[in-house]
C-alpha cells in the first residue's frame, strides 16, 4: 500500500509511506517507536538513552532511593575523593579508567562471539530498550519536580516580580558578602565545597531527614534562623529602590534582542546545514520476537498453545506479531519540509533495511544449548532445564536492521511544477474519461431510436379483434411461432 497523507497537525509537511512492511508492538504506557513516532525522535532516544540512564541512576543514589543505601554512602565517599585528590585522580585515574574500559570491551567481545552474536547486537536498541528510557525519563520528570519548584522560587525572588522580596535578597546578598570574605580566608574553598557538596548529597538520606524533623521542632534552632533573617533580610529598601539609576526594562530590551538575533543565527545554521544533501545510516534497531510452545501428552512439543495465553510468535511484551519467516520491516517513510526563509524543499526519506541476513537466537540468561527456556503451565519460574511440571517454553529470535535516512534539497519552483504538471494530467485524464462517458451515452440513444417498434396484427374484416402485441426478436426477425399460435387462436373464437 502506497499514498500521501497530509498530516492536518504539521503545517508545510506531508508524509507518504512505500509498501514494505507491517508489524506491531504494543512500561506503562508503552510507544510504539516504528510507526507512531518519527524516526528523528527515535534517532535522538538512542543516542540520550546512556546519559538518560546515568542521570536517573545518578538521581536515585542522591535521593536515596536505589533500595541500598549503601550505594549513596558510596557516593559522598567519591566526592570527598574526588575533591581532596583531584589532581592525583586526573594524572594518575584518566589512563588506567580507558585501560579499564577497553578491557571491558575486550571481555564483552569474547563473550559475544562465544553465543555466536553478530557485532551489530551490542550497537543496536531494541522496543524495550526505548520503552524504558521513555519510563526513566518519567521517573526523572517525578523526582525533579521539588528541584523545579525550588528554581522557580529563587527565580520570583530575583526577577522583580516582587520587588520587595527582590530588594530583601539584594540586602542579604550584600550584608553576607563580608562574611563570605571571612570565611573563604579561614577556610579553603576545596573544604566549603566538600560540606556543601555533602549537605546536597546526603539531604535526602533517612537520618538526616530525621535530623532536620528535630530542629524543626527546636525553640533555639528557630530563634537562631530568625536572628540571621533578621540580620540579613530586615529593614526596607523600597525607597531606596526606586531612587536606583539601574533600568530593569533596558536590560530586559537588551536580553530580548539579543534572544531574537540568536534565533536568527540559529535559523541561518539550521538553513545552511540543510543545503547539502546526506545520507545518515547510523540507527541500528534490534527487532525481538519470542517462539513459544506448550508440551502436550502424545505430540511433544508444539505451537498448540491455549486461547488465553500468548500466541505462537510474540514481541517482547507477548503481543501477536508475524513469525521470523514472514515478520517485515516497517514502510519507507517519505517527509517534505518547508524550513523557514528559504525557498527550497527538504526530502526526507526513512527507510529501513536489514543488517544481518537472518535471525539469530539469543543465548543470553538462562537457556539451554537450543536457546530455549523452559517454564511451569503459567509461564513463570523460567530456567534452562525441562522436565517435571515444565509445559510450556520459549526461544528468542534477534535480528537488526538499519534506517537509513536520506536528506535531499528539492527545488521549490521545480516542486510547484511537478504539482501542476500532475495536475494537467489529472485534468486530461478527466476530460479524456468525460469524452469516452458522452461518446458511450449518444450510441446507447442512438441504438434505442433504431430498434423497430412492436407491431399489432389485425384481420382484413371489420369484426375482426387486433392480436396481442407481438415484438421482434433481438435479430429484427418477428417470431414467428407466437404469430401462428395467435392466428390459430384467432380462427377458432370465429
Amino acid at each position: 500500500m502506497s499514498g500521501t497523507t497530509d498530516t492536518t497537525n504539521m503545517p508545510n509537511i506531508k508524509i507518504s509511506t512505500g509498501s514494505s512492511s507491517s508489524s506491531q508492538i504494543s512500561s506503562p504506557p508503552p510507544v510504539d517507536f516504528l510507526y507512531s513516532t518519527p524516526p528523528s525522535i527515535t534517532r535522538v532516544l538512542t543516542y540520550t538513552s546512556p546519559l538518560i540512564r546515568f542521570f536517573s541512576y545518578f538521581l536515585s543514589l542522591v535521593t536515596w532511593t536505589t533500595g541500598n543505601p549503601s550505594e549513596s554512602c558510596l557516593l559522598v565517599a567519591a566526592w570527598w575523593t574526588f575533591c581532596l585528590y583531584p589532581t592525583e585522580i586526573i594524572i594518575y585515574g584518566t589512563h588506567l579508567f580507558l585501560l579499564a574500559w577497553i578491557g571491558w570491551k575486550w571481555v564483552e567481545k569474547g563473550k559475544r562471539e562465544k553465543l555466536g552474536k553478530p557485532s551489530s547486537a551490542s550497537k543496536s536498541t531494541s522496543q524495550l530498550d526505548l520503552n524504558r528510557t521513555v519510563s526513566e525519563i518519567h521517573t526523572i520528570s517525578d523526582k525533579l519536580t521539588s528541584f523545579h519548584a525550588l528554581i522557580n522560587l529563587i527565580r520570583s525572588n530575583v526577577d522583580w516580580t516582587n520587588p520587595s522580596q527582590t530588594q530583601k535578597v539584594v540586602r542579604g546578598l550584600i550584608y553576607s558578602y563580608p562574611i563570605w570574605l571571612i570565611l573563604t580566608f579561614f577556610i579553603s574553598l576545596t573544604w566549603i565545597f566538600i560540606i556543601l557538596g555533602t549537605f546536597g548529597l546526603v539531604w535526602h538520606s533517612p537520618w538526616f531527614k530525621f535530623t532536620r524533623f528535630i530542629l524543626m521542632k527546636s525553640p533555639l534552632f528557630h530563634g537562631i534562623m530568625d536572628l540571621i533573617c533578621v540580620y540579613a533580610f530586615g529593614g526596607n529598601l523600597s525607597q531606596q529602590g526606586e531612587r536606583g539609576g539601574f533600568s530593569v526594562r533596558a536590560f530586559g530590551t537588551l536580553i530580548s534582542k539579543a534572544k531574537e538575533q540568536q534565533k536568527k543565527l540559529a535559523g541561518k545554521k539550521v538553513n545552511d546545514s540543510k543545503d547539502e544533501n546526506k545520507t545518515c545510516t547510523d540507527l541500528i534497531f534490534r527487532f525481538v520476537i519470542y517462539e513459544n510452545q506448550r508440551w502436550w501428552l502424545g505430540l511433544d512439543w508444539t505451537t498448540n498453545l491455549f486461547l488465553n495465553e500468548r500466541p505462537a510468535w510474540s514481541d517482547e511484551y507477548n503481543e501477536p506479531t508475524n513469525p521470523k519467516s514472514s515478520f517485515e520491516l516497517p514502510q519507507t517513510t517519505t517527509i517534505i519540509e518547508t524550513p523557514e526563509d528559504s525557498s527550497a524543499l527538504i526530502k526526507k526519506t526513512m527507510e529501513w533495511k536489514w543488517e544481518n541476513p537472518d535471525w539469530w537466537i539469543d543465548y543470553d540468561g538462562d537457556v539451554d544449548k537450543d536457546g530455549w527456556q523452559y517454564a511451569d503451565n503459567r509461564w513463570n519460574n523460567f530456567s534452562s532445564k525441562s522436565g517435571f511440571r515444565k509445559y510450556t517454553r520459549r526461544r528468542k529470535w534477534v535480528r537488526t536492521a538499519r534506517l537509513i535516512e536520506t536528506i535531499e534539497k528539492i527545488d521549490k519552483n521545480d516542486e510547484i511544477k511537478e504539482d501542476d504538471n500532475q495536475q494537467d494530467q489529472q485534468d486530461q485524464d478527466n476530460k479524456q474519461n468525460q469524452k469516452v462517458t458522452e461518446i458511450t451515452e449518444d450510441f446507447e440513444k442512438k441504438e434505442n431510436n433504431t430498434k423497430p417498434p412492436p407491431y399489432f396484427l389485425s384481420s382484413s374484416s371489420s369484426d375482426s379483434k387486433s392480436l396481442p402485441l407481438i415484438s421482434r426478436k433481438s435479430n429484427g426477425k418477428f417470431d414467428t411461432e407466437s404469430i401462428s399460435f395467435t392466428v390459430s387462436s384467432e380462427k377458432e373464437q370465429h
